[in-house]
């Protein structure tokens, strides 16, 4: 028995010894070389006429000998849905897609206002994709953002991605999970090409609510949204003091939303202002820095004040409002949580903004 239980072992082994080089090899012939894939850098989706129009941005290596480097290529494809662009991108190529280097996903006003439901679920459970992939709306198409050129060549999905504040950007994932929250509404920066089409600008805000798009803030809109949400360095803006526009950039801001008796809310912000003044005389500086001190917090109070009663008139909570009261006052708020955003108007607000200001000189 011993002998048998030997030989039987002896055999095993070389059987895995036959085998173990066809179990590693045979993976490596499926496998594609770079110059045989097509690296998705970036992806539009578009809606008319009951079709996705597609845009995809990507680095083509296919032939790549002699040159420094890899071919920028735009596709756009018309299927039934995101899904199906994708997998029609071989056909049209000649390469395999690979969607785990894309970089930036940009929503087209229809297909936002459309609704998300349809088709944002690729993005998620479509194997290759990366959930921290940033996602914004196109004001207009997402196939004029990828038509945009800097010095004759299409603007590049990474300088797209770069173009907004990183602390106020939003991935796939968050957005999904945004969707899903029955209380607040999400939002997502929003791109626009100027009239020249030569550039494109990240200042405004979109507004989504049950997964559509219901609302395009403007700048001051978005500046404001921007503060009551506690996110810094918010970039410039325009002060008039004496008929002279002092430009001044908002770098630090520190909000907090405080429940008091239902429904009301005070709203407290401390912001650091900086502005550059090309007078160096102290004393004129100094009269610059207490009149933008007086005027500036009237100024952002009202421009606060102004984007609240904007998305409270429409039925949208994107500062958290229903989260905090539930949080303070969870039996109240649960006579009223199915009905939530019919309660928004009721919402009493007090707003206290003060402005810790930098005035530096220069000439």
């Amino acid at each position: 028995m011993c002998v048998l239980s030997k030989n039987k072992y002896k055999n095993m082994f070389f059987l895995l010894f036959m085998l173990l080089p066809m179990l590693v090899f045979s993976g490596c012939t499926e496998k594609k070389q770079l110059h045989e894939k097509l690296m998705i850098q970036g992806i539009g989706v578009d809606f008319e006429n009951d079709m996705y129009n597609i845009t995809v941005q990507a680095k083509n290596f296919k032939n790549l000998a002699g040159e420094k480097e890899p071919t920028n290529t735009t596709l756009n494809i018309k299927e039934k849905s995101v899904s199906s662009a994708i997998d029609k991108i071989p056909e049209l190529t000649g390469l395999k897609p690979l969607v785990s280097q894309n970089l930036i996903i940009v929503i087209g006003e229809a297909a936002a206002k459309y609704g998300f439901n349809n088709f944002i679920d690729f993005f998620s459970r479509y194997h290759e994709n990366r959930l921290n992939v940033n996602i914004r709306i196109a004001a207009g198409t997402a196939q004029d953002i990828f038509a945009v050129k800097i010095n004759d060549k299409p603007i590049e999905s990474e300088t797209l991605r770069s173009l907004a504040n990183k602390k106020s950007d939003i991935n796939i994932l968050k957005f999904q999970q945004d969707l899903k929250n029955k209380t607040t509404d999400p939002v997502l920066l929003v791109l626009r090409t100027n009239q020249e089409k030569t550039e494109i600008i990240c200042e405004e805000m979109a507004i989504i609510s049950d997964d559509k798009l219901v609302a395009i803030l403007d700048k001051n809109e978005t500046i404001g949204a921007q503060i009551l949400r506690n996110v810094s360095e918010l970039g410039s803006m325009s002060i008039n003091q004496n008929n002279k526009d002092n430009i001044c950039t908002i770098d630090k801001v520190e909000t907090k939303i405080i429940t008091e008796i239902y429904p009301n809310i005070a709203i407290q912000s401390n912001i650091t202002v900086n502005a550059l003044e090309f007078n160096k005389d102290p004393k004129y500086i100094e009269s610059i820095n207490e009149k933008i001190k007086e005027n500036l917090p009237e100024k952002l109070t009202e421009i606060c004040a102004n984007v609240i009663k904007k998305t409270l008139d429409l039925k949208c909570d994107i500062f958290k409002f229903g989260k905090l009261f539930r949080n303070k006052y969870p039996n109240h708020f649960k006579t009223i949580q199915d009905d939530w955003k019919n309660h928004l108007q009721d919402i009493k607000y007090n707003i206290k903004i003060n402005i810790n200001m930098n005035v530096i000189g220069t000439g």
